[in-house]
Formats: structure tokens, C-alpha cells, sequence
């Protein structure tokens, strides 16, 4: 599987993440390190270039790392006019709940949501602004648990934003 946002992040969500953005995004690699990618997918992450991206652009920031495996995390941010980015988030968590491809998840910024299926998870979440996207896929473990981390990972990152 290409290294990227899943194909399977719901249709609503996905659109909104990609380009209704303003600039002055910081920058998703000073945000997410390999580090923290080992953290997740296990083994020694290096950063790949995604195809596509103009990092440049200033309205939306992605980085992706791959293991020796082809485990991979890719993490997005984005920012959003102040008054759209958490009532975007919820509208496309609501559109999307409805067809059950996403959970809310609580505790996590202004609002939060979840896809997790068989060996990958997205968690995607909001605080001010600021929307951050984050997909893990291993063939190692299974998506509850890379879930589990993903949402471990997210205090440090909404700190960042």
C-alpha cells in the first residue's frame, strides 16, 4: 500500500482535510519525528516523501515514515479559519458516524475521531484551528493497538499545536 492517508478515510472527512486550509501550518515533521513513528510501527522509521505534496503550499503539512517492514505512520496538520475547524471536524465525524466508518473519541482537543480496522488506525482530531490527522498501518499489530498509541501520541502533539 502506498504511504499516504488511508483510502478508506470517510469521503466527508477526508475532503475537508485536503485544502481548505490557510497558511502558516507548522510544518508535520517538526511536529511527528521518527521517534515517535518507532513508537508506534516499531523498528527504525525513516521519513519518505509523499507524492503529490507541494511542502511549500503552506495551507496543509504531511510527513510519513516507513520501517524496514513497510510499516508506516503518516501524520497531516492543517489550519483551518477560526471559526471552521471544529465544527468541520464534528460535521464529518457526524456525516461519517452515520454510516459507522467513525467513532468519536473523547478527551482529545476540541474534538476527535477514529477509524480502526484489522492492522490500521486513523485518529484525527481538532484544537483551535489546528486539525491534525494521523494513520498508522503494521502488519504486526492490530488496529486497536496501534489506536491505542496513536491516542497515547496525541497530548504531546496538541501541545505542539
Amino acid at each position: 500500500m502506498p504511504v499516504g492517508l488511508p483510502s478508506g478515510l470517510p469521503g466527508a472527512l477526508a475532503s475537508m482535510l485536503a485544502g481548505a486550509g490557510q497558511g502558516n501550518v507548522p510544518q508535520a515533521a517538526s511536529l511527528v519525528t521518527a521517534d515517535m513513528a518507532a513508537s508506534i510501527i516499531g523498528g527504525s522509521p525513516k521519513e519518505v516523501a509523499l507524492p503529490g505534496t507541494n511542502p511549500a503550499a503552506g495551507i496543509m503539512s504531511m510527513v510519513a515514515y516507513t520501517n524496514d517492514t513497510g510499516d508506516t505512520l503518516t501524520a497531516l496538520v492543517e489550519q483551518l479559519p477560526e471559526a471552521v475547524a471544529a465544527p468541520a471536524l464534528q460535521s464529518a465525524i457526524q456525516m461519517a458516524g452515520a454510516s459507522g466508518d467513525i467513532q468519536p473519541v473523547s478527551g482529545i482537543g476540541d474534538i476527535a475521531g477514529k477509524v480502526v480496522t484489522d492492522h490500521d488506525a486513523t485518529l484525527v482530531f481538532a484544537k483551535g484551528t489546528s486539525i491534525m490527522a494521523l494513520y498508522a498501518s503494521a502488519s504486526g499489530s492490530t488496529g486497536s493497538d496501534l489506536e491505542s498509541k496513536l491516542e497515547a501520541l496525541a497530548p504531546q502533539l496538541l501541545g505542539k499545536l
